[in-house]
Parts: C-alpha cells; structure tokens; sequence
C-alpha cells in the first residue's frame, strides 16, 4: 500500500512539472534537408537554406503560436476564433506569434520568414510580438504575391497606423492579448469595410475614410474643361446662325404677293 500511495504521489508531481503552462506550448516539427516542411510552391536553395532550418515548423491550421508564453487558453482561443471569421468571410490568412527568441534574426525577417516558410494562404497579415529585453517588440507583416490587390487593402497608411495604434495602446503597457485581439479585428474590419489609399487607423482604433483631394481636383478639372467644352460650342452656334428669308419664299408665295400688288394698282 505504501509503495502504491509513492508511485501515486510521484505521479502527480511528473504530471504537475510537465503541464504546467501547458496551455502556452505550441506544436512545432523538426525540419530536416529530407524534409524542409516548406510550401509547394516555395523554392529552397542555397540562398534560404539556413533562413528555412532555422524557421520554427508550425501547424498552419493553429493560426496563434504563443511561444513567449504571454496568453491564456482563453485568450488564444478567442483570438483563434477571430481570425477563422476572417478567414471565412475574405479567404485571405492571418497569424498572431508572440516570441521571446528571433533565432538570431531582426524582428522584420522573422515575421517574413514564419509566414513564407509555413503553409499558410497565399495571401496574409501576421502579427509578431517579441519580448526579449528591454521594451517589448511588435512587427505587422503583410505577404503576398508581388502584383496583389491585398497590398492595396492594407498598405503603408494601414499597417503604419495599425501598428502605432496596437503599441501606444496595448503591446506598450503588456496588454498582449488585446494587442493582438484588436490586431485580428482591425484587419477584418478593412476588409469588410473597405478604405482608399489615404486611409488610417484613428486614436480610438477606427477606420478613418480620408478625402481624396487630388482625386476630387482631378475629377472637378475633367468637368470644368467638359461644361466650358459646352458651352463654348453653343455661343459659337449661334453667332455662326444666319437667318436668310428666301429659304422661307417659294415660288407659290411670290406669285401670292404679285397677284396682291397688282389688285393695290387697280
């Protein structure tokens, strides 16, 4: 009995070690020259080589790798959620990361990097927190194909603006889940919405519809010339119009007028 009770108690405390934080822990596999667990359609050579080996491997389907640790189950799972509407209803791809290790990389090519070298769509926002030391990181990563239209969706007004907005109001006072809560939502509310190219993301986190002024000119010179175009046609009709009487006189109206004057001479 007693050794039944010591096998128990060593038990919980190897279940205790190992599951603690569980809900943190992200899946990842081990990429082997073998096996680059790359997409089809990416290219490895010489080039990338070290950049792919040294890339985590990840699960494309889990969309939320928190690495670093800074999100409850809860957390991930309504982040998870959000970026599955978004997915849904745009077909295009969104991934929040959260590290506290670049694997000797800047932050700009780990976001590129994770998002090239893992299956994910074609099209895709990424959203990579990095705490390491000193104040925390953050990078909004846009990737897709050179020529897409999702470059015009979110462009530079965009991302810089949506990344003021998430530092100033959540990843800089370690408010990481709605960091990256808002980040999914922001990204799916652009999409639904829509916006122009001097759009941007407000203060309290709204899409801000900007005026196109060099549009609205452009528009408002091309009608100006058109009615000036119009108009001018018109005067010139008319002082060109002649009104000449004989086109009006037949030759039934004249024998009328000298039959009448010779009545007036009798």
């Amino acid at each position: 009995m007693k050794k039944y009770i010591n096998c128990t108690f060593l038990f919980l405390i190897f279940y205790f070690i190992f599951n603690i934080n569980c809900y943190a822990s992200t899946n990842t596999f081990i990429r082997t020259d073998n096996n680059l667990r790359i997409p089809i359609d990416v290219v490895a050579d010489s080039n990338n080589h070290d950049d792919i080996m040294n890339t985590p491997s990840v699960d494309a389907t889990e969309k939320v790798y928190d690495f670093a640790e800074l999100l409850s189950p809860d957390e991930e799972k309504e982040i998870y959620n959000k970026i599955i509407e978004y997915n849904k209803e745009s077909s295009y791809d969104a991934v929040v990361v959260t590290t506290n290790d670049l694997l000797g990389k800047d932050l700009s090519k780990y976001v590129y990097d994770f998002y090239d070298y893992n299956d994910f769509k074609n099209e895709g926002v990424i959203f990579v927190i990095y705490v390491g030391h000193g104040e925390p990181g953050m990078y909004m990563g846009v990737c897709a194909p050179k020529g897409s239209n999702y470059f015009d969706l979110y462009n530079n007004n965009i991302v810089k603006s949506t990344s003021a907005y998430l530092y100033k109001n959540s990843i800089r006072k370690n408010n990481y889940y709605e960091g990256c809560y808002n980040f999914v939502k922001i990204v799916h509310g652009l999409y639904i919405q829509g916006q122009n190219e001097s759009s941007y993301i407000g203060e309290n986190g709204e899409i801000v519809q900007t005026i196109p002024i060099f549009e609205i000119l452009v528009i408002a010179f091309a009608l100006t010339f058109i009615i000036m175009f119009i108009l001018i046609k018109i005067t010139s009709k008319k002082n060109n119009f002649k009104y000449d009487i004989s086109d009006n006189i037949n030759d039934e109206t004249l024998s009328i007028i000298c039959d009448y004057d010779k009545l007036v001479e009798k």
